[in-house]
């Protein structure tokens, strides 16, 4: 035990020690303090490295001290996970037509009723369980809405889709209803009347659909389907990825962040005491 109690000794800024370390080892010597004496030095020498006038400890100590507060804050957020796709829009429509028609699809796939039902898939067990038990199911499709991110490239027969949740298998599994939400909708009569369809093709791109959906179940490039007369048919390119890591938050970022605070913590600390020490006419702030 007096091993380490000179250990802590050490930890004493250099001024103390001058003037009291070899007193004080005598007195523990004659003494042989136990496990609270240990602890006691220890909080007194943080105590005296915190009043010291050594900027330099004092930011160290709070620097590194801000950092630890940024990196443990960090994991009291909930972490955020992407998902991605890329799809592709086959049309023999004209541009301006496909836009239309994708935006019409897109509002069929955001809508009440089929946000919904993809919430609803699994009850218990699926997306936004817990908010369910709390929340109603107008605010979380409205969450849901604003955790789908779509985006039309530059070239305007590819579009990305996005969706985030706290989640990553969630945010995988939500994603692909989604996307099959769309190849869904895109089929849907409404966008193309079926007296202008021939049967037969109708009837292939049924075949092709369902020959996709096995495809990429078995691992296979999945067989682009065909668009109905001018309809619009949405193929997968790529499919909804597995995030290896969350988003957010960004601990490396939120470490940091506490690691500049306590630097700047530590220099206002600094030029109040320098300002005090060079006033003398007013109160200290240790006791007397």
């Amino acid at each position: 035990m007096i091993r380490l109690q000179r250990f802590i000794l050490r930890l004493y800024p250099s001024e103390w020690r001058q003037r009291y370390g070899a007193e004080m080892e005598s007195l523990l010597e004659d003494t042989h303090g136990d496990s609270l004496t240990a602890l006691n030095l220890f909080t007194g020498a943080i105590s005296m490295q915190f009043r010291s006038n050594s900027f330099a400890k004092l930011a160290l100590l709070w620097s590194l001290g801000g950092l630890a507060a940024g990196y443990a804050g960090s994991y009291l957020i909930t972490p955020v996970y992407v998902s991605n796709a890329v799809l592709r829009l086959n049309s023999s429509a004209p541009r301006d037509k496909v836009m239309q028609q994708f935006l019409d699809v897109q509002t069929r796939v955001l809508s009440r009723s089929s946000l919904a039902s993809i919430i609803q898939r699994t009850p218990g067990t699926g997306l936004y369980r817990r908010q369910l038990t709390r929340q109603p199911l107008e605010d979380i499709i409205e969450e849901m809405r604003g955790n789908i991110k779509i985006q039309m490239q530059s070239n305007l027969n590819v579009v990305k889709v996005s969706f985030s949740y706290p989640d990553k298998f969630d945010s995988v599994r939500a994603l692909g209803l989604l996307i099959g939400r769309f190849q869904q909708e895109s089929r849907s009569p409404v966008d193309e009347p079926s007296s202008q369809a021939d049967p037969f093709l109708v009837a292939l791109e049924h075949i092709e659909a369902r020959l996709s959906a096995l495809e990429q179940k078995a691992g296979l490039p999945a067989t682009v389907p065909h668009p109905v007369g001018n309809g619009l048919a949405i193929a997968i390119l790529d499919a909804p990825s597995y995030p290896n890591a969350a988003v957010s938050p960004n601990r490396p970022v939120l470490a940091a962040a506490g690691f500049a605070i306590g630097f700047f913590a530590a220099l206002v600390i600094f030029l109040v005491r320098r300002s005090k020490a060079a006033m003398p006419g007013l109160p200290s702030w240790s006791a007397e």
